[in-house]
């Protein structure tokens, strides 16, 4: 009778073992599974080197501009030839010297100042889906939030970019555009927060506080037309529709070029009398 209910309760454990050991094989493959989606999806870190290339490109422009300053009827040309200079290596194709090329002389000719002409700025087309709008919108409204501190604004864009990354329903291209922007507004915020007042001081004839701002102000407001000039740039390298993803070189010139592009302009009609040829 025991040796009966010691083989029943052998039984019972073998069985018991085999449904953990099934059980884990079951765990073990679900958590691959999920590592590989996340490995297939993308995230803010990988479009890092889209913000940091515009720092260095912004910058390169001014220290050309303070050895050799320009007028308002050069400085979009010579602003032009900086940023197509700049950017060659990205250029792996003529197709994407071509992109770059046409946005770095477009977007030398937009000043972006008006947060509700944003989605004409950056998608005319209306490319942008609904999911990834609300994100956006999330960044742009905390430049133009004047309670917000510029690390307020950091920290805001660091929020957006972590509940992004874990939302269903973005796709890699509703993330590749969004991190496009964030990338380049978070790395903005450095610079024109760490240079500002020598972009002022050495090529400025006017100040914000001529102008009714703090320089604080203008700083968050050139972020932001950063931010779209990187924004419309992304939407329209994926518009044609070539664009390989993060972390590669195609067309990641374009999409800086946008930025850059927007950005020196942006930055010189606040600082300047200059008045330029906008389109």
């Amino acid at each position: 009778m025991k040796k009966g209910l010691f083989n029943l309760g052998s039984l019972v454990l073998i069985l018991f073992a085999a449904s953990c050991s099934n059980n884990d094989d079951a765990v073990s493959e679900s958590s691959q599974l999920t590592l590989k989606a996340g490995q297939n999806r993308y995230t803010p870190e990988e479009f890092n080197y889209l913000g940091e290339e515009h720092n260095r490109i912004v910058h390169a422009f001014y220290n050309e501009w303070l050895a050799k300053p320009q007028t308002e009827k050069t400085a979009q040309d010579f602003g032009t030839s900086i940023i197509i200079n700049e950017t060659s290596k990205y250029n792996t194709t003529a197709e994407d010297g071509d992109l770059t090329r046409s946005y770095a002389s477009v977007y030398m000719h937009k000043e972006f100042s008006d947060p509700q002409v944003f989605y004409s700025f950056v998608d005319r087309d209306n490319r942008l889906s609904s999911n990834v709008k609300g994100y956006l919108d999330q960044v742009l409204h905390a430049f133009y939030d004047e309670t917000l501190s510029i690390k307020d604004v950091h920290d805001v864009i660091a929020d957006v970019e972590v509940k992004s990354y874990n939302d269903p329903t973005l796709t890699n291209e509703d993330l590749s555009i969004l991190y496009s922007g964030t990338s380049i507004a978070d790395n903005s915020l450095t610079y024109w927060e760490n240079n500002y007042l020598d972009w002022e001081g050495n090529i400025g004839t006017t100040t914000a506080a001529s102008k009714g701002k703090t320089p604080g102000r203008h700083i968050a407001e050139i972020a932001a037309a950063d931010f779209a000039g990187g924004v419309g740039a992304a939407v329209g390298a994926w518009a044609v529709n070539v664009w390989v993803g993060p972390g590669q070189v195609a067309y990641g010139g374009a999409i800086v070029a946008g930025a850059v592009g927007t950005s020196v302009t942006t930055a010189l009609v606040k600082i300047t009398d200059m008045i330029f040829d906008l389109w």
